[in-house]
C-alpha cells in the first residue's frame, strides 16, 4: 500500500512541476500562535482595514483547519484584506490562476499580485495586477464554495522576486458583520494544455439583435474526439457555427456553410483548431433544412427583422423565456406572446414548403383570460395572397390556463404552399396569450391527418385509445415509425395494452395522432 501511494505521489509530483503553489502554507495548517484573536497563519499577514477582524483556525468537518475571519464591527464599503507574507517570483508574463474555498458572510472583492509594499488596488499598474471576484454570492452560509479565477500578468509588468499575494474583502451591506472561513488557497502558473480539439460547436441565428442576444446554443451530442456532424434545422436563414477550444491558447479558422440546399460543400461548416504547439484538428458541421416546419420560438421576438425562421413577421411580440413549454427545438426553450396593442390582428408566416404540410401541432397557453381571449387561428395559402382558414382556437375557458396541444390538419401538397398563424385581436388590452412548439409535418398520404380539434371519432384517456362512432368501422393503429402494431374493428369500443407514445389511428379516409 505504501509502494503504490508512494508511485502516486511521484506521478503526482512530475505532472505538477508546472503548477506549483507559489504562496506557503495555503492549507493553513501551520501556525505559531501568540494571541488566539490575532495571531495570523504562518507565512500570511494583516493588511489595512483590518483591526478588530479576528483571525482564528477552526476544524471544519469537511476542510480540517480552516482560516476563520470574524469582523464584529459595523457594515461598510471599507475594504479590509490579509496577504502572503513570504515573496512570490514573478518573471514572466502570463496568466496566473487564483483558486480558494470560502464559506460564510463576506463581500469578496478582488484578488491582486502587488510587487513590493506596494498596496493592493482595483486598478491595473506594472505592479498590481488584480481580477475581481465573481461566483460568490454575499450572505452564502450553508456549503462551502470554491472560487476559482485568473490573474493576467501583462509583458509590460515590472517583473521581481519581491511580489505578494493579496485577497480583498470588506464586510456586507447585508449583515453587520462579516463572519466567513478560507482554505486551500492556491496560486498557481497557468501552463496550457496545447489541445488542439473543441469543448463546443455553437450555432447561432443570423442578424440577433444585440439588445436581447439568445444564449449560444450548443450542437447536441458534442464529442471532442468526434469530428463530422449534422445538424438539421428549420432556420429561415443560414446560422452562424461557432466553436469553443479546450485550450484558451488555441486559435480557431472557421468556414462558414454558404448554402442550405446547395451541394454538401456549400451547405458545410469548417471549423480548424490550432494549438500552440502548431498541431490540428478538423471538424465539420453539415447543414440539413428540415423537410417540414418546426419551432420552438427561438427567434428574436423584439427584432422582428431576426426571423430566424419564420418569412414574414406582422406585429409585434415578445420573446419570453419563463413560459415556456419545455421543449427543445434549435435555440431551445422559449415560448411567444404577441403584444396586445392593435385590434387588426398580428400574424407570422412559415416559408414556402416545398413539401407541403399535413399535420400541424402547437402548444397555446392563455396567462390571463380576464384581459385576452383572442382567437389563435391557422391559415394557408399557395400564392402568398389568399388565405384560407384551416383552424381555430379561442382560448377563453379555464382549461387554456395550462398549456394545451392544438392539431390542424393542413392537408395540402402545393410546392408553393405558406401557412400562416393569426392572433385574431379583438380587444385592445394587454392579455398573455403564448404560442410554443409549432410543428408542421410534410405532406404525405399517411401524414395527411384529420384534426382531433374538430372529431371526437378517436381520442385517448389514460393510456387507452377510445373509438366513439355509431357504426363499426376496421381500424389500423401505426406507430411513429410506421410499423403496424394493432387492427380491429370499432365496435369494441376501445384499444388497451399500450405503451406510453404517440400514435397514428388509420379510421376510414382519415388517420388521427393519438397522444399516449
Amino acid at each position: 500500500m505504501k509502494k503504490t501511494l508512494l508511485i502516486l505521489v511521484t506521478i503526482m509530483g512530475i505532472s505538477m512541476i508546472n503548477a506549483q503553489n507559489l504562496v506557503n502554507n495555503g492549507t493553513f495548517e501551520a501556525w505559531t500562535v501568540a494571541d488566539p484573536l490575532t495571531a495570523m497563519p504562518d507565512g500570511w499577514t494583516r493588511g489595512a482595514g483590518t483591526v478588530g477582524t479576528h483571525y482564528l483556525y477552526e476544524t471544519d468537518a469537511v476542510h480540517g483547519k480552516v482560516l476563520q475571519l470574524t469582523d464584529p464591527g459595523p457594515a461598510d464599503s471599507a475594504s479590509k484584506r490579509f496577504s502572503s507574507d513570504t515573496q512570490i517570483n514573478i518573471v514572466e508574463a502570463g496568466t496566473y490562476r487564483v483558486s480558494f474555498w470560502v464559506k460564510g458572510t463576506v463581500r469578496l472583492r478582488y484578488v491582486a499580485l502587488v510587487k513590493g509594499t506596494t498596496s493592493p488596488a482595483n486598478t491595473a499598474s506594472t505592479t498590481n495586477h488584480f481580477t475581481t471576484i465573481s461566483g460568490y454570492t454575499s450572505g452564502t452560509t450553508a456549503d462551502w464554495t470554491k472560487v476559482e479565477t485568473d490573474v493576467v500578468v501583462p509583458s509590460t509588468a515590472t517583473f521581481g522576486n519581491d511580489y505578494k499575494f493579496h485577497i480583498v474583502w470588506s464586510s456586507t451591506t447585508k449583515d453587520n458583520f462579516s463572519n466567513f472561513m478560507l482554505d486551500d488557497v492556491s496560486v498557481t502558473k497557468f501552463v496550457p494544455s496545447l489541445s488542439n480539439k473543441l469543448s463546443a460547436i455553437t450555432i447561432t441565428p443570423q442578424g440577433y439583435s444585440t439588445s436581447n442576444p439568445p444564449a449560444n446554443y450548443n450542437l447536441g451530442g458534442f464529442v471532442s474526439d468526434t469530428y463530422n456532424y449534422t445538424f438539421t434545422t428549420s432556420y429561415h436563414n443560414i446560422p452562424i457555427i461557432g466553436a469553443v477550444t479546450e485550450d484558451p491558447t488555441a486559435t480557431t479558422q472557421i468556414t462558414q456553410a454558404v448554402s442550405f440546399t446547395g451541394t454538401a460543400a456549400e451547405r458545410t461548416a469548417t471549423i480548424v483548431v490550432t494549438a500552440s504547439d502548431n498541431s490540428t484538428s478538423t471538424y465539420t458541421v453539415l447543414l440539413e433544412k428540415h423537410p417540414g416546419f418546426i419551432s420552438g420560438m427561438s427567434w428574436d421576438t423584439n427584432n422582428i427583422t431576426d426571423r430566424v425562421e419564420w418569412a414574414d413577421v406582422n406585429g409585434m411580440y415578445f420573446r419570453s423565456t419563463g413560459k415556456d413549454h419545455g421543449e427543445i427545438w434549435a435555440l431551445g426553450n422559449t415560448s411567444m406572446r404577441t403584444a396586445s396593442t392593435s385590434s387588426t390582428g398580428f400574424n407570422v408566416t412559415t416559408p414556402v414548403m416545398s413539401n407541403g404540410a399535413g399535420l400541424m401541432t402547437f402548444f397555446v397557453r392563455n396567462w390571463d383570460i380576464t384581459k385576452d381571449q383572442s382567437p389563435v387561428v391557422v391559415l394557408k395559402s399557395v400564392n402568398g395572397t389568399e388565405w384560407i382558414e384551416v383552424g381555430r382556437v379561442v382560448p377563453n375557458t379555464a382549461e387554456w390556463e395550462s398549456w394545451k396541444e392544438v392539431s390542424v390538419n393542413i392537408n395540402d401538397n402545393s410546392p408553393t404552399l405558406q401557412v400562416r398563424v393569426e392572433f385574431e385581436k379583438t380587444i385592445i388590452e394587454s392579455g398573455q396569450i403564448y404560442i410554443d412548439d409549432l410543428e408542421i409535418l410534410p405532406w404525405s398520404v399517411s401524414t395527411s391527418m384529420r384534426s382531433k380539434e374538430y372529431s371526437n371519432e378517436v381520442f385517448a384517456s389514460k393510456g387507452e385509445i377510445i373509438f366513439n362512432t355509431s357504426v363499426s368501422q376496421p381500424y389500423e393503429i401505426y406507430n411513429l415509425a410506421g410499423h403496424l402494431v394493432r387492427v380491429g374493428s370499432t365496435e369494441s369500443g376501445l384499444c388497451t395494452g399500450f405503451e406510453k407514445g404517440i400514435y397514428l389511428v388509420k379510421l376510414k379516409n382519415y388517420t388521427y395522432k393519438i397522444i399516449l
